[in-house]
């Protein structure tokens, strides 16, 4: 469903981000790479949206169900 973090993260000898590993590789790969992380990042906050829209809309239909069965 959602994916929270890349395979790369934990492969070792791939360094964090700043590290020397990092720092000695082609800068258009880490230009690259944080395009593709901006890219999957605006799509998880797209997909959170939309869930959060339909809990939303859910809690707000058992909210009316129950304020009708209050009222009679």
């Amino acid at each position: 469903m959602l994916k929270w973090f890349s395979a790369e993260e934990g492969e070792p000898g791939s360094g964090g981000p700043g590290s020397p590993l990092r720092a000695a590789g082609a800068g258009e790969l880490a230009v690259e790479e944080a395009a593709e992380r901006l890219t999957q990042t605006e799509l998880l906050v797209t997909q959170l949206k939309e869930m959060i829209r339909e809990k939303d809309s859910t809690l707000r239909t058992k909210d009316e169900q129950h304020e009708g069965e209050g009222s009679e």
